[in-house]
């Protein structure tokens, strides 16, 4: 049997159509890569951002727990300070003006520990 082989143009239009595949290819890596690089650089700036409102967001957290452990401590020197009486032990008064307030810190909170 006698065997074909392919024409000088033949390979030529074979080696032609493989070159514009491979710089098809290659266009769509490197518009990939760009769209990668693009997208990584948005998502950097989105965990920096994130980063920043978290610091904020702990800033003010222990500020708040400065300012009720404060609030607490005035709040147990007061109620030491005050005549026991209980505001729901069913007086009927609503004048009395000097009661020891009934709430209950939990002492499991370490601003609270040993509050009585």
């Amino acid at each position: 049997m006698a065997q074909s082989t392919p024409t000088v143009a033949a390979r030529i239009e074979f080696h032609e159509d493989l070159q514009r595949q491979l710089e098809d290819r290659a266009t769509t890596l490197r518009i990939a890569r760009e769209q990668a690089h693009g997208a990584l650089l948005r998502a950097e700036r989105a965990v920096s951002e994130i980063d920043t409102k978290l610091a904020d967001v702990d800033r003010r957290a222990r500020e708040l727990d400065e300012t009720l452990s404060a609030f607490a401590a005035t709040w147990i020197l007061a109620s030491r300070q005050l005549p026991h009486t209980s505001c729901l032990a069913g007086t009927g008064s609503s004048t009395t003006s000097s009661m020891r307030p009934t709430f209950a810190f939990p002492t499991t909170y370490p601003a609270f520990a040993g509050a009585g």
